[in-house]
């Protein structure tokens, strides 16, 4: 599978989660504090190259997938994601610099659930929305556990990345390793004459 069809299927991934997230949302009523980006400001996020390949699709139709690579060999393991534009860190502000084309990871962080230990989807989201928001998370929570309420399940998401190409997909790294090495395939696939990027 070419390189431009796989940015497609994952794309056409995002757009599912991205309409189960806004349904999600207009039910729950449950939403990011604006400018808020303390989930970004971790450096310990983990993420597989897949999920970052229509970002560094997008980078090399720009021409920019070089320079932004040269700029990420120069980070270390404690830095941000890359892509963080940070506004003010004492007040968790900021914003993603590729949001169009920001990974699973950060799609689902927020507005996603998991099986707890007893088999209960349980909401994957921070401490700023279930106290921000405490009365409204507490009824999602309830809604969720008693299944009245729709939420999109993170491992179906993953499995549909495993679908499209398990081997770039199953590997989970730091999020700066992963947007580089997905960068590196793209650059080598379209230097060794891959189909145009159209």
């Amino acid at each position: 599978m070419s390189i431009k069809q796989k940015v497609s299927e994952v794309n056409q991934v995002f757009d599912q989660l991205g309409a189960e997230i806004a349904a999600f949302q207009s039910t729950s009523q449950l939403s990011c504090v604006a400018g808020c980006g303390k989930c970004c400001q971790k450096p310990d996020i983990n993420a597989s190259v897949l999920e970052f390949l229509p970002l560094a699709y997008a980078l090399y139709q720009e021409g920019r997938a070089d320079e932004v690579y040269d700029e990420m060999t120069q980070l270390g393991a404690d830095d941000f994601c890359h892509f963080f534009r940070p506004v003010n860190k004492e007040a968790n502000q900021g914003y993603c610099g590729s949001y169009q084309q920001r990974g699973l990871i950060c799609r689902l962080f927020g507005f996603s659930a998991r099986k707890d230990k007893n088999g209960l989807p349980t909401m994957i989201t921070c401490k700023v929305i279930k106290e921000g928001q405490a009365e409204k998370y507490q009824e999602t929570d309830r809604a969720i556990k008693s299944k009245e309420l729709a939420i999109p399940n993170s491992a179906e998401f993953y499995m549909q990345l495993y679908s499209i190409d398990f081997a770039l997909a199953q590997e989970q790294m730091p999020i700066n390793e992963a947007i580089k090495r997905a960068l590196e395939i793209v650059l080598t696939y379209y230097s060794y004459g891959g189909e145009e990027a159209v």
